[in-house]
């Protein structure tokens, strides 16, 4: 079972080391590129970093950044370490995500975007409903109705 925790002092680290394979580092940025990114826009309070846990294994990372004027809560990031991966977590990850916005009642919209060429983001994405809705010159934008 996938569950998502914030990260704190007893996971951070766990975190930092997850890595996706070499071929996919192109698709997304480093956890500690996440946590800074966190770290930069915390008085914002709108960026939340989750560890993802299979039973009680670190296996992922999600960063999340709500949009409360849009209704529209984003999974800015996502990541499955490489050890970890073809195990459905990245997909239960997303639908833990889902549920959790929908339990917070005030997002109408979930929003996932990718780098181009990402496609097996790219299909999981579209197992779960995503649709595409926009470009640009590096990432591809789907969301789907809460």
């Amino acid at each position: 079972m996938v569950t998502l925790r914030l990260v704190d002092e007893e996971n951070f680290a766990q975190v930092i080391d997850l890595t996706v394979a070499e071929k996919d580092q192109q698709f997304v940025a480093s956890n500690l590129r996440s946590l800074a990114d966190c770290w930069l826009y915390r008085e914002n309070g709108d960026v939340f970093p989750y560890a993802i846990y299979a039973d009680d294994k670190v296996v992922g990372f999600a960063l999340v950044d709500v949009d409360d004027e849009e209704a529209c809560y984003m999974i800015w990031r996502l990541m499955i370490d490489w050890r970890e991966q073809g195990k459905g977590y990245g997909k239960s990850a997303i639908l833990a995500l889902i549920e959790q916005a929908k339990a917070l009642g005030k997002y109408s919209t979930i929003r996932a975007d990718f780098v181009k060429g990402n496609h097996r983001m790219e299909q999981l994405l579209h197992s779960l409903a995503f649709t595409i809705f926009g470009q640009d010159d590096r990432e591809i934008f789907t969301r789907r109705t809460l």
